[in-house]
Parts: structure tokens; C-alpha cells; sequence
């Protein structure tokens, strides 16, 4: 009987030209957690028989897949994720360069237009499952004094046997803490223009809160192609830091809501050189907690919590720009 290491999965990702049409992995994320598996809802039939056993049939209501991923981040992974998490993507050529991109990547408002992804694992050589149709539900991205990560909550159609992909591995430069700046301001562009923020560390969700019922129709109890809809869009994270003045206090009290940018830099590449960034920039922070967190045996933090609001004046509540080496075109 074959047994199989947990190293010895492989996961791949593509994004999908036509959702529901399964493709191969045009990339291989370093991946921390994985649990994707077929899902099988079930009714069962309660009824009475004149016996003591409650359940006398059971039907298959829905087949889907279901699970997280959980990969650290460089600037590829980076341009997957944002984009199969906010939907919208426009690429151009980085100033100076003629293969380094800046992709500019913003919330599709428009339900029916998200980008769904094929999600492939491959078992150790036992079997591989290629899951089509795949959307992010919710991602997380956090940064804590270690490698920079992201967490996919990921939904798709139940999965096809497929063959064992050709695994093609790019050693891209890992981003972590160390890599992370942030600045805030009273708008996007006051905040570029502002010093840096020392953090303690920095953690944002994004919930595409999926609407699952309604890619079932009647007539099958698998997913339709395409059906997979994004309902409304919810960004919420946290930051810390050391309460070393009122600033971020006041802040708090005031319901003042800044603008932020939260950057990480990576590898040099290209001519000019041109440095690997991915830029996050959310519109307008609401702070909704108590920040103050006092430790006995150690400094006093600010713990600030909060919601990204939609800005009228800067037209979105977040939007990342991706530099790298990377097209949209490829992937």
C-alpha cells in the first residue's frame, strides 16, 4: 500500500480563460498548509418505520471543492493572488523597462466578470486532482517578524483525475518583515509623501463573501461553470505598534480615518535597476477597537483594528500595484 509525505504534494495554480475549463499550473507557490478536499453535502431521510433507526435513504445534494491554501509571498505569487481575489487587473511596462510590468490591480464590481482559477494537486504520484471553476471566498495577507504569507479560502467545482503535470519550480526572492514599510496620511497621495511607520506587524483579510447557493441550479448537483458569484466585499485587518505618543490613540478617538500604504520590496531586476514592490494601498481606515494592550513584562502597543472603507473622493477602497517581471498576459 502506497504511503504519502506530506512533501510530496505539489500545488499548482492557472487562471482560467473560460471559468469551468480546467487548465495546467503556469505556477508553483511555496505552499505552508493545504487542505483542499471534495465536498459532498448529504440529505438524509428521517422518517418512521416502524424500527428504531432513524435514517432509512440519503440523497447527494451538492458536490464541490472546498479548503485553504496557505503560501508564502514574492511578487509572482503576489500578482495570482491579488488578482484572483480583487478580480481586475491593468498591465504596462514599468518607466525605462521593456520586460519589467507594473500591474495595477482594483475590485471588479461587476459579479458576473470574476476571474475563477484551476487549482491543481498532485499526491505523492497516488492520484492528482485538478479542481476548475476555483475562487478566492476570503484572503488574508499578514506580516510578523517572519516571511510575509498569504491564506486562500478557496471554493471550486468537485474535482477530475488528471495526469501528472510537467513541474516547472522559479526561485523568486521571498518578501518578510524586514521587507514591509507603511505610511499613513490623510489620502492616498498625502500619505505617499509621509515617513515611514514602524510596526510591530500588519495582517489585512479580504472576504469576497462567495455566494454558493446560487452556482447550483436544477438538473445536476454539481457546480455550473461560471455560476460562482462574489457578493458584497468586506476588508478588515489590524496593525501594531509601540505606544510611544497619541498619534494613533487620537486617531482612534477621533474616528479619524487615514488613507495607508503598506509596501514590501524585493529583488532588483531589469536595466535601470527596477526594485520587485507590492504596493497595497487602502483608501480610508474606520477604527473600531480600544487599541491600548498593556503587558506587564514588556512595552505598552497599540493593537489599532479596522474596516476598509469605500472612498468617494479616491474611488475605491483598495487597490495594489504588482512590479515584476511577470505579465498579466502570462499567467
Amino acid at each position: 500500500m502506497s504511503k504519502i509525505g506530506g512533501r510530496q504534494v505539489e500545488i499548482g495554480i492557472a487562471v482560467e480563460a473560460t471559468p469551468g475549463t480546467a487548465l495546467a499550473p503556469t505556477i508553483y507557490p511555496k505552499w505552508l498548509t493545504y487542505s483542499m478536499n471534495p465536498e459532498v453535502e448529504k440529505a438524509s431521510l428521517v422518517s418512521a418505520r416502524g424500527v428504531r433507526p432513524m435514517t432509512s435513504d440519503s440523497i447527494i445534494k451538492k458536490t464541490y471543492g472546498k479548503g485553504a491554501l496557505s503560501v508564502v509571498m514574492d511578487a509572482n505569487v503576489s500578482l495570482y493572488v491579488w488578482y484572483m481575489t480583487l478580480g481586475s487587473i491593468s498591465t504596462g511596462t514599468h518607466a525605462g523597462e521593456t520586460t519589467i510590468y507594473d500591474s495595477t490591480i482594483s475590485v471588479q464590481n461587476a459579479n458576473a466578470s470574476m476571474k475563477t482559477f484551476t487549482l491543481t494537486s498532485s499526491e505523492g504520484g497516488v492520484v492528482v486532482e485538478r479542481y476548475p471553476n476555483c475562487m478566492i471566498n476570503s484572503m488574508t495577507f499578514e506580516c510578523d517578524n517572519d516571511f510575509a504569507k498569504y491564506t486562500l479560502d478557496i471554493i471550486g467545482q468537485n474535482p477530475a483525475t488528471a495526469s501528472a503535470p510537467s513541474t516547472a519550480y522559479i526561485e523568486e526572492a521571498l518578501m518578510a518583515y524586514k521587507d514591509m514599510t507603511i505610511k499613513f496620511g490623510t489620502s492616498l497621495a498625502n500619505a505617499a509623501s509621509q515617513a515611514v511607520t514602524p510596526l510591530r506587524d500588519f495582517k489585512i483579510t479580504v472576504n469576497n463573501n462567495l455566494q454558493v447557493d446560487e452556482a447550483f441550479l436544477s438538473g445536476s448537483a454539481s457546480m455550473i461553470s461560471g455560476g460562482l458569484l462574489p457578493g458584497s466585499m468586506k476588508i478588515t485587518g489590524s496593525y501594531s505598534l509601540q505606544f510611544s505618543d497619541t498619534v494613533e490613540l487620537n486617531k482612534y478617538k477621533a474616528n479619524t480615518k487615514n488613507a495607508a500604504i503598506v509596501q514590501l520590496s524585493g529583488a532588483s531586476m531589469g536595466v535601470v535597476p527596477t526594485t520587485e514592490i507590492v504596493k497595497i494601498s487602502l483608501a480610508r481606515l474606520q477604527l473600531n477597537k480600544a487599541p491600548k494592550v498593556f503587558n506587564i513584562d514588556g512595552l505598552v502597543l497599540l493593537q489599532q483594528e479596522f474596516e476598509c472603507e469605500y472612498s468617494g473622493s479616491e474611488t475605491k477602497a483598495i487597490e495594489v500595484l504588482v512590479t515584476t517581471d511577470n505579465s498579466s498576459a502570462s499567467m
